[in-house]
């Protein structure tokens, strides 16, 4: 079983993990708050200066932690091959007690907010399309704070809200953000299309 020594506020708590990609012991130092629930920090081997940028997304209390759970599983399992590509890399979900709380960390990529969505647009539907093709729906990208970037890509984070989903497609919206409504076309990617289609950055079709 995989350990996590997680260093927070000077306090040092131990969690554990049965399915962590190293079972070799690791420490996260926590460092400053991204929202009230993620933070930055730096991961390394146990015994040693943590170095290597992450993230971290806590949750406290049982129900937090089912659906830290949820989204683990849809990282490992549904979209684990676009790890990198479409979503941030998952480096494991260790779980235990702080502060006498049941307590779970989930480990991510380091990415960083998205700036201007419009310089990449084409690219977030293509990966949006992607984790629909590989059956998930998001069910939460009307807000932009859940699309980051690594480098130059758009990356798709927080799944906590997220399901399986058998998706029945949808056209690309033409220059006037209209999508063909012959068939029936996915909902959320048929309203994601008409925001970030071929509409957007098109001064034709503002």
């Amino acid at each position: 079983m995989a350990t996590l020594n997680l260093q927070w506020a000077n306090n040092s708590y131990v969690l554990r993990s049965r399915l962590a990609p190293s079972q070799m012991p690791q420490t996260a130092e926590v460092g400053e708050s991204i929202t009230n629930c993620v933070y930055n920090a730096k991961m390394g081997d146990f015994g040693q200066t943590p170095t290597k940028k992450a993230v971290l997304k806590l949750a406290k209390g049982l129900d937090a932690v089912k659906l830290l759970e949820h989204e683990y599983s849809l990282y490992t399992c549904e979209l684990f091959s676009l790890q990198g590509i479409a979503i941030p890399m998952c480096y494991g979900l260790y779980k235990g007690e702080i502060d006498g709380v049941t307590s779970g960390c989930l480990i991510l990529e380091k990415c960083v907010p998205m700036v201007d969505l419009k310089l990449d647009d084409r690219q977030f539907m293509i990966n949006l399309c992607k984790i629909h093709a590989a059956g998930v729906a998001h069910n939460g990208l009307h807000k932009q704070n859940h699309i980051v970037q690594q480098g130059l890509c758009p990356r798709i984070i927080d799944f906590s809200m997220a399901e399986v989903h058998r998706c029945p497609g949808c056209s690309p919206a033409d220059r006037f953000g209209r999508v063909n409504k012959e068939v029936t076309p996915c909902p959320e990617l048929a309203t994601l299309e008409r925001i970030y289609g071929m509409k957007s950055g098109d001064p034709a079709g503002s």
